[in-house]
């Protein structure tokens, strides 16, 4: 009787260990599916806070609804989502990490510049072989969401694109 219930706990302490196994296995995939969800929201609410923004006048030094020059609106349109950012498109392109454009994917941003100092910025919309669209504020024409890789004035001055993964966040 004895030998029965040893071999019972035995097997019991058996199945026990291999499902405490599974299950943090299975806890970590849960994680990771969390917080590729919470990724792809976050990458949502800023496209569509940025969209919300077209139409937006240009404004230099803008930070507000009222106006906004282009880094700017990535100042406004991150700050609402609680990440930080710099003032200005070279400090904005200093605080994230560099990806390769065909990485790109929407809610991150794309840098320019006209010499050797990044001086513009913009959030990407969507990112495909024939699409790049960006919503950002030109000084000519305000906030617009436009497909970049249609103008050659753009295209020339791509510099850098960041991962929106990449810049800080507030502690919740």
């Amino acid at each position: 009787m004895i030998k029965k219930w040893l071999a019972f706990i035995v097997i019991g302490l058996f199945f026990s260990v291999f499902s405490a196994c599974g299950t943090t296995r299975d806890s970590s995939k849960l994680s990771s599916k969390a917080d590729s969800a919470k990724e792809a929201q976050l990458r949502e609410v800023i496209i569509t806070l940025a969209r919300e923004m077209v139409g937006t006048k240009y404004k230099s030094n803008g930070k507000k609804p009222g106006g906004f020059d282009c880094s700017g609106l990535v100042y406004y349109v991150f700050g609402r989502m609680e990440i930080p950012m710099a003032a200005n498109a070279a400090g904005q392109a200093e605080l994230g990490s560099k990806i390769d454009l065909d990485e790109a994917k929407p809610g991150d941003l794309l840098f320019f510049s006209t010499g050797k100092n990044i001086s513009h910025v913009g959030i990407i919309t969507e990112n495909s072989k024939k699409i790049l669209k960006l919503v950002h504020s030109s000084s000519s024409r305000g906030v617009i969401e436009e497909n970049i890789l249609n103008s050659d004035y753009w295209v020339r001055r791509m510099r850098k694109v960041t991962s929106l993964k990449s810049y800080p966040k507030k502690p919740s």
